[in-house]
């Protein structure tokens, strides 16, 4: 086996509160592909469902493995004593510090320990001939320590011990990996797969939630707080989000930072019952034929959706029970969904083209997608066929910047279009290989003024007409 180089799996600003000195590659241009957020990959987001289709021939050649959904996020151990999985809902369902042992190698696996962190490493937890226990330290920024209960020496979550007893000590790095289960199985067929006996995460704070959660609990209703939905996984322009069991159904509690984002994703979203800036979302568990490939999902009406959302006595109690909050309100994407259509045009949230060839890419935008400096980004068909991103930014400054970098689109406002057809592109599936712009038919709604006063008219609250 080759030499192992530690590392972490983190976001940029859980490393950046670690590191602030640090230096970031500058990707190259490259003529070929101009758009390095554009493509494959872009479409990514945390435990996306659907192998493509054509990889599953390459992962395996007999049967498929269904002991997990082929999405679940695993941290994936080798060592010479043994192999094993841990899925990280189960390691978040621990507290974010797993302590566990393969053969004599006693283990620190984490995820965390923050409740909304994935910051990712697996150690041995022995020093200096010590077997070391961990807990979580609360931190006032986005990562969180952790205490070993032996020496009370605190360490970060890069395993150096940074205050006490033990101070400048490094626990030693295991040979791991950070995959989908598909990833982990088809290469590791023998591995075990850790299980927690856990059903709820300890030390979820409610905080925002809190008015909410109890006034379900006084309306008798059964709410368990199972988890706290990581980071990378909660929706755009959301602070927090909660998975939760109520009467025994799964829902998804999101937490919205303004008007505008919460309005955006219940015009997008089905199944969900909003209050103010909270959103409950229906997430049963078997949504897919097969959870091997999770490519064809279960057509709507055999989902299990939760049947709570329908329910005039829980509509009131969760209506009710939501603290009310007002702030500023920007024209959303909903907002120009109906006023395009008024204006004549076929305006469609999505992009049926590319959900043919992608079934799992979103209308809205994720985090991998963005700019900085962007909000959000929506994807939308005109007139049947002409593919576009909308884009809407923080500021017009941003938006213009943005305008004149992917040159076939038009701003108005803070929101730009950008027409973006699979005919740009060689490779369409990945939307990868720029064809040269003259060699593309361009739609004509970039020119066409009726069209751009109607945005004008939601946007800047300019008549329709010029």
């Amino acid at each position: 086996m080759l030499d192992y180089l530690a590392y972490v799996h983190c976001t940029w600003a859980e490393w950046l509160e670690l590191h602030p000195d640090t230096e970031v590659m500058d990707l190259p241009d490259d003529p070929k592909h101009k758009d390095p957020r554009g493509g494959h990959a872009s479409e990514e987001y945390w435990e996306r469902p659907g192998i493509d289709k054509f990889m599953i021939a390459g992962l395996v050649s007999g049967e498929l493995d269904r002991q997990l959904p082929e999405n679940v996020t695993c941290i994936g151990v080798n060592l010479p004593q043994g192999v094993k999985a841990y899925p990280v809902r189960d390691t978040k369902l621990e507290g974010g510090l797993t302590h566990d042992k393969i053969g004599d190698v006693p283990l620190l696996i984490i995820s965390g320990p923050a409740t909304d962190s994935y910051f990712t490493g697996v150690f041995d937890r022995r020093v200096d001939g010590k077997v070391l226990e961990f807990k979580p330290q609360k931190g006032t920024g986005v990562v969180w320590n952790m205490v070993d209960n032996e020496t009370g020496t605190v360490w970060n979550p890069e395993g150096l011990a940074i205050d006490g007893k033990l101070k400048g000590k490094q626990l030693t790095p295991v040979h791991y990996g950070f995959c989908r289960w598909h990833s982990w199985i088809y290469t590791h067929p023998t591995t075990e797969i850790y299980r927690t006996k856990r059903t709820e995460a300890p030390d979820i704070e409610e905080g925002v939630f809190a008015q909410l959660l109890k006034g379900l609990h006084d309306a008798k209703y059964k709410v368990k707080v199972k988890r706290e939905i990581i980071n990378d996984a909660r929706l755009l322009q959301t602070d927090r989000g909660l998975i939760l069991d109520i009467n025994g159904d799964r829902l998804l509690l999101h937490h919205f930072t303004n008007e505008t984002a919460c309005r955006d994703y219940c015009a997008l979203t089905p199944h969900i019952l909003r209050a103010g800036w909270y959103v409950l979302q229906s997430d049963p568990p078997d949504q897919f034929t097969d959870i091997a490939t999770n490519i064809t999902r279960l057509p709507a009406e055999e989902i299990n959706w939760s049947k709570l959302l329908e329910d005039e006595k829980f509509v009131q109690a969760f209506q009710s029970a939501a603290s009310k909050e007002t702030g500023p309100d920007y024209p959303g994407f909903s907002d120009l969904v109906g006023a395009i259509n008024q204006g004549g045009y076929d305006f469609f949230p999505g992009a049926p083209e590319l959900h043919f060839e992608i079934p799992y890419l979103l209308p809205w935008g994720t985090y991998i997608g963005l700019r900085p400096g962007e909000e959000n980004m929506f994807l939308a068909t005109i007139n049947a066929s002409d593919h576009f991103e909308i884009h809407r930014w923080k500021t017009e400054e941003g938006a213009e910047e943005y305008k004149n970098y992917a040159k076939h689109a038009f701003r108005v406002g803070r929101y730009v279009f950008q027409h973006v057809p699979l005919a740009a592109y060689q490779i369409q599936m990945f939307r990868m290989g720029d064809k040269p712009d003259d060699k593309v038919m361009w739609s004509d709604i970039l020119e066409d003024e009726d069209f751009k006063n109607i945005v004008r008219s939601v946007v800047e609250g300019a008549p329709a007409k010029a």
